[in-house]
């Protein structure tokens, strides 16, 4: 078969080829005389110790016996097969229909490779395969100039060895064809229509076989479904061990979702060289999704090359945001290896793992894991701002959407389902919002309360001693509650940017600092105050407005159409459940103990059995330098440990901007707990 779309003279050529070549073509078993044994002989090695296998005769259908029957006298005929009187190896055959309605006769061999050493070869990669052969003028070639040429020599070596083609299955210059599954073309690589419509014609499983069966269809075609995971995660579930088979309304709107997909999938294109690559990547609660993408010739539209997710395990769900994407972005690079490493990869993302990785010399652990395995690409990151289009990465849904957004083409229709989207709760509920603020100019507290009616109460206040953040945050958390209390709220949700102070309140984690526990404890009594109380954690861009009122409540701004009282800013001259704890005075640094042992290894007098066992452990992570204490940091780094008065000089130097003659300017941490006391702040 010849395509209609090959030029005239290439066509002319290659007809007289074909005529001349005849003899490569097998028209029937006869036209095949076998390969030489001096070329190649196929055996098949088994296991001295391994006891022959005699299958039991199976039975067929009359039908389908008689074209076996019929197929294999022709191989008889043709001297394909022959006749074996006395064997040890005895295995059923196989039938494969073709589409054409005749059979493929094939052998059970399943005792036989169980006796067979396996052999060990490296398998080519299928996605490989398929870029090579995509953006080309025909199925397989790059131009039709060569074609006929690069024919020429292929069919010689076939006559040369006594090889030949089945006629029935050779198409030359054809625009476009199946390979493995796919269909590549000039276009790029596209799904197979019948891969399409035999999942789209799939009816909900009704067993654990058939979900691993519907699961197996998706994971062949993953490349081109985004966030496959995500979607499909009510299916996976099915698939747990002792999980029961029940198909939920969650799992028919994931299959359906999948299905309106599968209606409009992308082309996919291989990458070309000399232009760098786009990976984009979402990272979830429990999940992530990529996609690899390049710019065309004209460097202003993008193109799909590979979309991927996966979902983390249950050790890696438990990292920070930032980790996550870091595990992410390794396991991304390992799964598109063969692509990153000839390419330079601009990386656009949230956060910047990049940067988290190889910012430390030494690093310990997964980190240096990831180092490791990331350090062989050329990977560069770059914000969102400075990209050209949006358009795949808008389709990660990484940031909530408004009323006017629109689905993409490039993801699921109904893709919001990844937003946040904050419904109205219970009438008699009251929402409360609380901030705290420490600069160098003084600490400040807000907090503000919202009627079930949507009427807003803020409150502010100007701390006149000095605090921790954390105990700037309790303040404002009291001040909003006794706020409630007076308004003789019943029911309220408390929500606030600070973890710390929310599950504590939770009592998920434990209060360890002495200056805190009057603070937990006051507000656990303001607790029983209401009939229900609930503490909420919420990230600080969904607390700006607490947090205007802790640090700029001069300029806060009018939310709306919204009614807000008139504010008052009150002065505060002690804390809020009682006064301010004094300052003890102590002549010795707070590193005094630790240096001591390590120059004389003496303990402080009356020190019990436990007090020097921890100064030892304590001892071991520092170093002593002449007079000059450090603590050794787990990237091997030095710290210089100062006391209060020097901690406070550098404060002040720091806080200030003059740090140009200072000795103090290279240091970025500073190790003194009691410079706490003395109005010590954390850069």
């Amino acid at each position: 078969m010849i395509s209609i779309h090959t030029e005239g003279k290439t066509r002319d050529a290659l007809i007289q080829l074909l005529l001349e070549f005849k003899d490569v073509f097998a028209w029937s078993y006869d036209d095949m005389p076998g390969l030489s044994v001096d070329l190649v002989v196929h055996k098949l090695p088994t296991h001295p110790d391994y006891p022959p296998v005699q299958q039991k005769q199976r039975k067929f259908k009359t039908d389908i016996s008689d074209k076996i029957k019929e197929e294999v006298t022709k191989q008889l005929k043709a001297g394909v097969i022959r006749v074996v009187r006395y064997t040890t190896w005895l295995a059923n055959v196989v039938p494969v229909p073709k589409k054409d309605g005749k059979i493929r006769v094939c052998v059970d061999y399943r005792d036989l490779n169980k006796a067979s050493p396996k052999d060990n070869f490296p398998l080519p990669n299928i996605h490989i395969l398929v870029d090579n052969c995509a953006k080309h003028e025909g199925h397989a070639l790059q131009t039709q100039e060569y074609h006929v040429r690069d024919l020429r020599k292929f069919f010689e070596r076939l006559r040369k060895y006594d090889l030949k083609l089945n006629p029935a299955k050779c198409a030359f210059v054809v625009p476009s064809g199946k390979l493995l599954g796919f269909i590549v073309s000039r276009r790029g690589i596209e799904l197979d229509p019948t891969k399409i419509k035999a999942i789209q014609n799939l009816s909900p499983p009704k067993t654990k076989k058939e979900v691993m069966s519907l699961m197996g269809r998706l994971n062949y075609i993953s490349r081109f479904i985004a966030q496959l995971t995500t979607t499909c995660e009510p299916i996976f579930k099915l698939l747990k061990k002792d999980a029961a088979i029940e198909w939920t309304d969650e799992c028919q709107q994931a299959f359906d979702k999948i299905k309106e997909y599968l209606s409009n999938p992308p082309v996919l294109v291989p990458p070309e060289p000399g232009r760098p690559l786009f990976l984009y990547l979402a990272v979830l609660e429990n999940s992530f999704g990529c996609v690899l993408g390049q710019h065309d010739v004209t460097g202003k539209k993008e193109q799909a090359i590979y979309y991927l997710s996966k979902k983390f395990t249950a050790y890696e769900a438990k990292y920070t945001l930032l980790e996550k994407t870091c595990c992410a972005l390794t396991w991304v690079a390992q799964k598109l290896r063969h692509y990153l490493l000839a390419y330079t990869t601009y990386l656009i993302t949230r956060l910047d793992p990049i940067k988290y990785i190889f910012q430390k010399p030494m690093p310990t652990g997964r980190l240096a894991k990831w180092q490791v395995l990331l350090t062989e690409f050329d990977i560069v990151y770059v914000t969102r701002t400075a990209m050209k289009a949006q358009a795949l990465a808008d389709h990660l849904a990484e940031n909530p959407v408004d009323d006017e957004y629109q689905p993409l083409n490039t993801f699921f229709p109904d893709e919001e389902i990844n937003s946040i989207e904050i419904t109205p709760g219970d009438t008699n509920t009251w929402k409360m919002f609380f901030d705290g603020a420490v600069n160098a100019k003084g600490v400040g507290i807000g907090a503000i309360l919202i009627s079930p009616t949507g009427q807003h109460y803020p409150a502010t206040a100007r701390l006149r001693f000095f605090c921790t953040n954390n105990t700037a945050e309790y303040e404002a958390c009291i001040m909003g509650m006794t706020m409630a209390v007076d308004m003789d709220v019943e029911e309220l949700l408390i929500m606030g940017d600070s973890d710390l102070i929310i599950k504590q309140a939770q009592r998920e984690w434990e209060t360890r600092d002495i200056k805190l526990l009057p603070y937990r404890q006051h507000v656990e009594d303001l607790s029983k105050r209401f009939k229900s109380v609930e503490f909420k954690y919420i990230p600080r861009f969904h607390n700006e407005l607490a947090d205007v009122l802790a640090t700029l409540a001069a300029m806060l701004p009018y939310p709306g159409n919204t009614h807000i009282d008139p504010l008052e800013i009150q002065i505060r001259e002690r804390h809020g459940y009682c006064d301010a704890v004094e300052v003890e005075s102590n002549i010795h640094p707070w590193y005094h103990d630790i240096k001591r042992f390590l120059k004389t290894k003496e303990y402080p007098e009356q020190a019990s059995g436990d007090q020097r066992r921890t100064i030892r452990r304590r001892a071991s992570k520092f170093f002593l330098s002449g007079e000059v204490l450090y603590k050794r940091t787990p990237d091997l780094n030095l710290l210089r440990c100062v006391d209060a008065k020097e901690a406070g000089k550098i404060m002040n130097e720091v806080h200030s901007g003059d740090i140009t003659g200072s000795p103090w300017k290279k240091i970025i941490f500073v190790l003194s707990e009691s410079a706490i006391n003395v109005k010590y702040m954390a850069i």
